[in-house]
């Protein structure tokens, strides 16, 4: 019952997350965020790893707004929301504790698939 109560409180964040994104809620959408990431690592402790803990807390020296870890078995990114004046600073800092920096940004849509 434990475990399926934490489950609920990750669907339920994640809900008003989106909720929040869609609403322009930005503030509050990163409170959720890292609210549900925090109920992860309260359900895995093993998520995590220090590589990742490190290059969140780079992030948090940087003024990050958002760190966020994506994917799993050693295929995953640690994906990151912040302001522009300190992104170069934040690639050259994790560049140099070992991460390797991807461009992304944000789409207008979602994947389409097209089938003839």
């Amino acid at each position: 019952p434990v475990m399926l109560k934490q489950f609920a409180k990750i669907a339920d964040l994640s809900s008003k997350a989106a909720i929040c994104l869609e609403q322009g809620q930005v503030h509050d959408f990163l409170e959720y965020c890292r609210d549900e990431w925090q109920v992860r690592k309260d359900i895995w402790p093993n998520i995590t790893t220090e590589k990742i803990d490190l290059l969140l807390k780079l992030g948090g020296v940087h003024g990050v707004s958002l760190g966020r870890v994506c994917g799993a078995g050693g295929g995953g990114v640690v994906a990151f929301i912040v302001n522009q004046n300190n992104k170069q600073a934040l690639i050259e800092d994790l560049a140099k504790n070992g991460g390797q920096v991807l461009e992304a940004g944000f789409a207008k849509t979602g994947v389409r698939v097209d089938v003839d």
